[in-house]
């Protein structure tokens, strides 16, 4: 959505909403089962910071073994930062 000043903001369930909605992956036997998490309180991507990602780092550990992969979604103003601080929190 955008906000009065022309920027866009980040809106809460958008993506599980969209992906509920894309026959691809919904229509799709050969698609592997997903689960979805979305952090609540919701935050745009330019105020997330080192606690923020310790829990994603957190909460990726605590899961580990119970799936193949994960894919960390958010916006680009600080994915940068939080990829770098979670290949070491990791490793």
């Amino acid at each position: 959505r955008q906000t009065g000043y022309g920027a866009l903001a980040p809106v809460e369930g958008a993506l599980s909403s969209y992906m509920e909605q894309m026959s691809e992956i919904q229509d799709n036997p050969q698609m592997p089962d997903y689960v979805l998490h979305e952090y609540t309180p919701f935050y745009d991507s330019s105020d997330l910071g080192p606690a923020d990602w310790a829990r994603i780092a957190h909460d990726i550990r605590a899961n580990y073994l119970q799936f193949d992969g994960f894919v960390v979604a958010m916006g680009t103003d600080t994915m940068s930062y939080c990829a770098t601080a979670l290949s070491f929190m990791l490793e």
